[in-house]
């Protein structure tokens, strides 16, 4: 009795490990972002609820991967890529990281601050700022 008992409790786990496993992998390897040498620029929009979007002007296309959500859209027109998230996300340049949310934005940077500002563009050297911060 104890072994078909033992059986079952496994038989009912293993669809959740699997689900788990996946969604890990998933998270892990997120999309790569990397423009082609035909996108002059990248704009990437995040709608998160109703109310919440947050636009994010990559002019020297210096973002290469997302973590933990792959992009719901991509479209090209006239060298402009637009690239659409409906959920949180992690966009990493080489050394920099922005994590839009719904309440917030955190920007992982030297400084790890979070930030309700909805407007930033990353700069040559791959740091991304707010459209109202100055400096740096």
């Amino acid at each position: 009795m104890k072994r078909i008992f033992k059986f079952i409790i496994v038989l009912l786990l293993v669809p959740f490990f699997v689900y788990g496993l996946l969604s890990l992998t998933s998270y892990i390897q997120g999309a790569s972002l990397i423009a082609k040498n035909e996108v002059f620029k990248t704009e990437y929009i995040f709608k998160l609820g109703e109310t919440q979007k947050v636009y994010i002007d990559d002019s020297f296309n210096k973002i290469e991967r997302s973590w933990g959500n792959s992009p719901h859209s991509i479209k090209i027109e006239n060298g402009i890529r637009e690239i659409v998230f409906k959920g949180p996300a992690i966009l990493k340049t080489n050394i920099d990281s922005i994590e839009p949310q719904k309440e917030n934005v955190r920007l992982k940077g030297y400084m790890g601050v979070s930030t309700k500002d909805t407007s930033f563009y990353v700069k040559e050297s791959g740091a991304i700022v707010g459209s109202g911060m100055h400096g740096g």
